[in-house]
């Protein structure tokens, strides 16, 4: 909603703004896996002095942590650039990677492979993994139980509405920012 607001203004005002997705859609081919949008909102976070990237892999703001929600909008309007923050706001405590179900972060970052299954229970390997059980089945019974199931249901909405994430653990975890946050969320 605010990247299409800020857009529009952009527009009744004589320029072009493009919107950047921070999530869908993203490019499906064997090499990103469909792990990688079009632009690393991220990275374009950090370049714009919002933060810094936590081990987590993560945008850490110095006011919300990593409990910021990214969106994008090119424009051909001459914008006076933030000066880029080189100030390190993770503070390498490795809260989030003891707070990891998956086992996706270590001190060396965050590997999205490991991530994804937890992050995106619902997402495009869960359903194929579904599917090929599924087609396994030799009992009606089991195929119509099975067609019948929470886990079928769930597959059902993240097909018609989107696969979304569903582990935010790194978030909630992470001791930045996270008194500004709950006073933020009491108001």
């Amino acid at each position: 909603v605010i990247s299409l607001k800020i857009s529009r203004f952009l527009e009744k005002n004589g320029y072009r703004g493009v919107i950047i997705p921070a999530y869908l859609p993203v490019e499906m081919n064997y090499e990103t896996l469909g792990l990688k949008g079009d632009l690393n909102l991220k990275y374009a976070g950090v370049e714009a002095g919002l933060g810094s990237r936590g081990i987590s892999d993560l945008l850490i703001t110095p006011d919300y942590g990593p409990r910021v929600r990214l969106f994008g909008v090119v424009t051909d309007a001459e914008l006076e650039p933030t000066p880029k923050d080189d100030k390190n706001y993770c503070n390498n405590c490795n809260i989030c990677i003891k707070a990891c179900p998956s086992g996706a972060i270590s001190e060396s970052g965050c590997d999205p492979k490991l991530c994804s299954p937890y992050a995106m229970k619902n997402g495009l390997p869960q359903i194929l993994r579904f599917i090929y059980d599924l087609e396994k089945e030799t009992s009606n019974e089991k195929i119509f139980k099975k067609l019948r199931s929470l886990e079928m249901w769930n597959f059902w909405q993240a097909l018609s509405q989107g696969s979304f994430y569903e582990c935010f653990m790194c978030i909630q975890s992470c001791p930045v920012g996270k008194i500004k946050f709950s006073k933020a969320e009491k108001s």
